[in-house]
This record gives structure tokens, C-alpha cells and sequence, in this order.
């Protein structure tokens, strides 16, 4: 990667009420945060059977993923509402299941979001993992993968501005106009298995690494990503990645940047106490946001 991409410091965020989703938005923003990410399911099956694919690594958020007491959001909802309250931060869905939607309709609100942000969202995605959510819904879960994919290219044409059409396996509409002018918006895929990392390289702006990885699995990640990038043509210049340590710590931070990587994401739980007034929270994150800043380049 070039050294001239600055390390950017993200916050992730999932099992939250709106309202300390807001809070912890507000503080992030102000105490200098980079990207703040929202992951998502839709609902909890009252009883399931998938295994999520990155059960094997160290979790921070022990347990089932998806339970009774699982504070779900709906995450394009969210960003818009933490768009309002906050003026810098990079907003980010962390990941949202984009195989369960409609491009067109993700194209709308992602064209919304943008104008309520002046343009600070990113939408990383996922093929899913929680079959389940995808029978309820009467989407064929052996097919998200391919499903993903094109939803990835009608979102990016609906948001080139001007009108479109798409004749595709899945999707399949007449010239239609979601924008007039181009309203981009970065796409990263996550996951961490063979076929995930080489779709971001073929179809996304970056990569969002799944689960709470440790400094091995991480090395191997970079080095498959940057050989199936290199397979395509591409490099790092134009392409994110955005790993997710175990610990929130300058010394776990300067060991990812080490291996390379520019964008470093916590678990915003292990830097930022919801009970805590806003400007002790503040105070709680601009102190890591500097001590890493001050040790780490």
C-alpha cells in the first residue's frame, strides 16, 4: 500500500438501541473518529441451525449472533438518523446482507443518505451466512453469491446518474432513472473466505474483514487479497481494506498497521461506555483515537 494513504481509526457497533447508537455516533464524531459501522440482521429466527463462517476466530460478542435479546437496527435507517446528529464521520453499514434487498430500492435510499451526509457513506456488504433470514424472505440462499454480484453492479449503474437498464439472472428491469447526477458511493464487501475475498477484488471498492481476526489470520488475508487483486489488474491504490482487531489497544492497532493495513476498525464497546456522559465519552475516545495517533504511523 502506498504510505501516503493515512490511517484511518473506525469504531464497529452492533447489539445497540437507536438511541446510544446516536450517542456513541455523536461522540465518535467529535472526538475524531474516522468511519463509525453499523452491522445488521433482520430479524431473530426463533431457532437456527447456520453456523456463522468466522465461528472458529476469536469473537468479541460471545454466543449466538442473532438471539431474543439482540438489539437489532435497521441499518440504511440508522446512518440516515446519525447523519443528522454528526458533521465529519464516515458512516458505514458493517456489514448489510445485500442479497436480501432489491438493488433498486438500496439505490434510492443510498442516493437519500448520500444528500443527508454531503456524501460521507459507504456501503460495505455481504452474501450472508444465516439461511434462515433468506427462507423467510423466499430467496434462494444457494445463489446469494451470484446474487450479490449483480446487485453490486445495478447499484453502481443506478448511482452512475442518468437512466438505466439492467437485464440480468436475478434483477431484470427496463431504462429507469434512480439519479440524474452521479452520486457514488464506495462498495466493500466483507467475509473472509476464498470465494468473498476474490469477489471484492472483482466488484468492490475494498474489503471489510468478518469477525475479530488475530494478527496471523489477518497476514494471510492481506497476502491472499492482495494476489487475487493482483490476478485482476489492481492494487491498493485503489482498493480499501478494513481489518477488525481482537483488542482495542495502540499496541494491537500498531501490530495490523505493521502487517500493512491503513484502516484499523474496534469494537466500539471496548472504547466507549454508554452509561457515561457525553463528554466523558468523548474524552473516553479522543484518548485512544490520540494515543494511537501518537504511536502509531
Amino acid at each position: 500500500m502506498s504510505e501516503s494513504r493515512p490511517l484511518q481509526l473506525g469504531l464497529s457497533a452492533y447489539d445497540l438501541p437507536a438511541a446510544d447508537f446516536l450517542a456513541l455516533a455523536r461522540a465518535a464524531d467529535a472526538a475524531g473518529v474516522d468511519s463509525l459501522w453499523l452491522g445488521e440482521h433482520v430479524f431473530h429466527p426463533k431457532e437456527y441451525t447456520s453456523v456463522h463462517p468466522g465461528s472458529h476466530q476469536a469473537q468479541h460478542h460471545t454466543g449466538p449472533l442473532v438471539q431474543e435479546h439482540t438489539h437489532l437496527l435497521d441499518p440504511l435507517a440508522m446512518l440516515a438518523a446519525a447523519a443528522a446528529v454528526t458533521s465529519r464521520i464516515r458512516l458505514a453499514t458493517g456489514i448489510l446482507v445485500l442479497p436480501l434487498r432489491d438493488p433498486l430500492l438500496v439505490s434510492r435510499a443510498l442516493a437519500t443518505l448520500q444528500e443527508i451526509s454531503g456524501g460521507r457513506v459507504t456501503l460495505g456488504v455481504g452474501a450472508g451466512w444465516l439461511q434462515e433470514e433468506f427462507t423467510a424472505l423466499g430467496i434462494d440462499f444457494t445463489q446469494r453469491g451470484r446474487r450479490t454480484r449483480e446487485a453490486i453492479t445495478v447499484l453502481k449503474a443506478c448511482l452512475g446518474g442518468g437512466f438505466v437498464e439492467h437485464h440480468g439472472k436475478d434483477f431484470d428491469f427496463d431504462p429507469l432513472l434512480v439519479v440524474e447526477e452521479p452520486t457514488p458511493v464506495p462498495v466493500i464487501l466483507g467475509g473472509n473466505g476464498e470465494v468473498a475475498l476474490k469477489r471484492a477484488a472483482a466488484v468492490a471498492d475494498g474489503w471489510f474483514s468478518s469477525g475479530s481476526l488475530s494478527l496471523d489470520e489477518a497476514a494471510r488475508l492481506r497476502s491472499q487479497m492482495l494476489g487475487h487483486l493482483a490476478d485482476k489488474g489492481r492494487s491498493e491504490d485503489d482498493f480499501e481494506m478494513v481489518i477488525r482487531p481482537e483488542r482495542a489497544d495502540t499496541s494491537a492497532v500498531g501490530s495490523f498497521v505493521e502487517l500493512g493495513y491503513r484502516h484499523v476498525v474496534v469494537w466500539a464497546d471496548q472504547v466507549w461506555d454508554a452509561a457515561q456522559p457525553h463528554e466523558q465519552q468523548v474524552a473516553a475516545i479522543s484518548a485512544f483515537v490520540n494515543d494511537v495517533r501518537s504511536q502509531v504511523s
